[in-house]
């Protein structure tokens, strides 16, 4: 682990630091959360930094002129952000304000990959500077389940390589951020760096419309990309093809499937239709969680933490979900939520939380206990401070 160079309160030229410490955030892309994919979460952790009493400065690797303006827009004069443009700039800013913050927190491995390059070219900008890796998820587990899934898995040598490989990223970071207590076991074995489990937090706004007033089922997920590399296209694709089926047996064909989120694949658009509705992106989405009965994440291969299912709990909406991502969560089957494990399975449990108006209020009642306990505002917020804490 690398540490921090004594008097960290100050600047390389001696003079005092500003009162007020001072964050650069790297990510992909800006923090809006339509994107989905850890992209709620990031919103939230920008909240939360500002709330801690931080300055923050914020470096987007990719982004249009329009999303740096919808960022500054979202965090007005709370956030510099910065135009998004690649290494190059990145470099530049690096080089011109060494001594400038008190720390860096880089966030999802392709970032800290680019910024580790750089930090070879750059040394100086790392001293004295705490650096904070926000890991988002762990990859190589997703890819694991997801080799398996389709026939061709690793060797466990395969699969300790692709660890490694990830793994080595954490190399100079003084502390982790893990969304999971699974992924947070994995870095505490493997770095001397302090581990923090940084979750998400959900403002929990359940719906008043009773089980008798609502119907359909609801996915949520960005759609774009390899269909065999994309968790949420597999698990739509799988949703509709094996479970529907499955489901249509016993429920009949007069619910229908309401579909959330950016599309940019044709297998999936392939799938509309009069019972499968694509919506696309919708801002606001407390009318939809209201209207329907049931949310489905069929997801089969997944890392980090499902987030969208987190925001179903706090919206009042049950869950049917698969065992990777209850392993994710914590949650138990038929209290928080109900899991299957096969198309078959998934179907008879998206059936008796249609059917059911005593399990259905049961388990919204105790997944939103379990937003209240885990995922609320003052944990995250807890959190959040004690992963910066020893950067001011």
């Amino acid at each position: 682990m690398r540490t921090r160079v004594p008097g960290r309160g100050h600047r390389r030229d001696g003079s005092r630091r500003s009162e007020r410490p001072h964050l650069l955030m790297i990510d992909e892309l800006v923090s809006d959360p339509r994107y989905g994919a850890g992209y709620p979460r990031a919103e939230k952790l920008v909240e939360a930094i500002v709330a801690a009493g931080w300055t923050v400065t914020f470096y987007p690797m990719i982004a249009s002129n329009a999303e740096v303006r919808w960022m500054r827009g979202r965090f007005t004069s709370d956030v510099r952000v910065m135009d998004g443009n690649g290494a190059r700039p990145l470099a530049r800013l690096m080089r011109t304000s060494i001594g400038r913050f008190d720390g860096v927190l880089v966030s999802r491995p392709d970032t800290a990959l680019a910024f580790n390059a750089l930090c070879d070219r750059v040394p100086a900008f790392l001293e004295g500077t705490y650096y904070i890796y926000d890991a988002e998820a762990l990859v190589a587990p997703r890819e694991r389940s997801r080799r398996e899934l389709l026939g061709f898995p690793f060797s466990p040598s395969q699969y300790r390589q692709a660890l490694d490989d990830e793994l080595r990223l954490l190399g100079r970071a003084n502390a982790i951020a893990a969304v999971s207590p699974l992924d947070a076991e994995i870095f505490e074995k493997s770095t001397t760096a302090s581990v923090h489990v940084v979750n998400h937090r959900i403002d929990a706004k359940p719906g008043q419309r009773t089980f008798d007033d609502r119907s359909d089922l609801l996915f949520i997920g960005r759609l774009a990309g390899d269909p065999l590399r994309s968790p949420n296209i597999d698990s739509l694709l799988w949703f509709v093809n094996d479970v529907m089926p499955a489901l249509d047996r016993h429920l009949g064909t007069a619910y229908r499937l309401h579909v959330i989120g950016l599309v940019i694949s044709p297998e999936i658009e392939a799938l509309a239709s009069d019972r499968v509705v694509l919506h696309g992106v919708v801002d606001a989405l407390d009318a939809m969680y209201d209207r329907c009965r049931v949310f489905v994440a069929p997801t089969r291969f997944a890392a980090g933490i499902a987030i969208k299912v987190l925001e179903a709990f706090g919206a009042g909406l049950p869950c049917v979900v698969t065992p990777v991502l209850a392993a994710q969560l914590g949650v138990i089957d038929a209290e928080d939520v109900l899991i299957g494990s096969d198309a078959d399975a998934f179907a008879g449990a998206c059936l008796r939380l249609y059917r059911e108006p005593a399990l259905w209020t049961s388990v919204r009642r105790k997944a939103l206990a379990k937003i209240e306990s885990d995922f609320s505002a003052a944990s995250f917020d807890r959190s959040v401070v004690a992963l910066l804490g020893a950067a001011r």
